[in-house]
């Protein structure tokens, strides 16, 4: 089954789609091929920080495909070497303004 899942790193984000049985080592090949970084300077973890193991299977981490759609795809951290794990946290949209509020919107009169 397929498992949707975005890896993070920095202000860097990107999008992967992968079976359930992948593993790490096979993850991070695909992230060598986007990033040019050499397989074994690429760290993964999970959102507990906890490591992901070459080995080890998305489903052994739980990113099962029941869990991790498109509209909501299993989140990683990727780190280079001995950096810290750092993500830039996504910005939030401004205020909407008075005039564009629904609330405000004039009402509508029905004629009979």
């Amino acid at each position: 089954m397929e498992v949707f899942l975005q890896v993070r790193r920095q202000k860097t984000t990107i999008f992967l789609t992968v079976n359930e049985s992948t593993t790490g080592k096979e993850l991070k090949a695909m992230l060598h091929g986007i990033t040019k970084t050499p397989v074994e300077y690429i760290n993964l973890f999970n959102a507990e920080e906890k490591a992901f193991g070459d080995e080890k299977s998305l489903a052994d981490f739980g990113l099962l495909s029941s869990m991790c759609k498109a509209q909501n795809p299993g989140e990683l951290v990727m780190a280079f070497k001995e950096e810290p794990k750092v993500v830039t946290p996504y910005s939030n949209p401004p205020k909407m303004p008075e005039v564009m509020r629904q609330e405000n919107a004039p009402q509508e009169q029905v004629a009979a």
